[in-house]
């Protein structure tokens, strides 16, 4: 199995919050987007899902407000999306950088004022 992990950036708060409602019907509160696809296929078949798998992306992405130049797809086994934080903290680690404090965070925003 395989995932296709695309990774969307905004400059534009309302943008961002409104891409995020919009995709609740499609994926659980997330802006990361996957699509899981079986690449254990003939040649033949896998050429389809590959031009398959192109469009079911674009057409999930269409309408979405985010910069369009700043949406970065990889495409890479599960076990690496699964594993894909201990990649960077490798790379962090080796430039002494893993230990210091990470400028993120994972929420969800909604229309709710608090």
């Amino acid at each position: 199995m395989r995932v296709k992990w695309l990774r969307l950036l905004y400059n534009d708060f309302s943008a961002f919050s409104g891409d995020q409602e919009h995709l609740i019907s499609y994926l659980v509160y997330i802006i990361e987007l996957l699509k899981y696809y079986d690449n254990n296929s003939q040649a033949q078949r896998r050429l389809f899902l590959i031009l398959t798998l192109g469009l079911e992306v674009e057409n999930l992405v269409q309408g979405l407000k985010f910069v369009p130049t700043f949406q970065f797809e990889k495409d890479v086994s599960y076990e690496e999306f699964l594993n894909r934080v201990h990649a960077e903290e490798v790379i962090l680690r080796a430039k002494g950088l893993w230990d210091v404090p990470h400028p993120w965070f994972n929420m969800f925003f909604s229309n709710i004022r608090f």
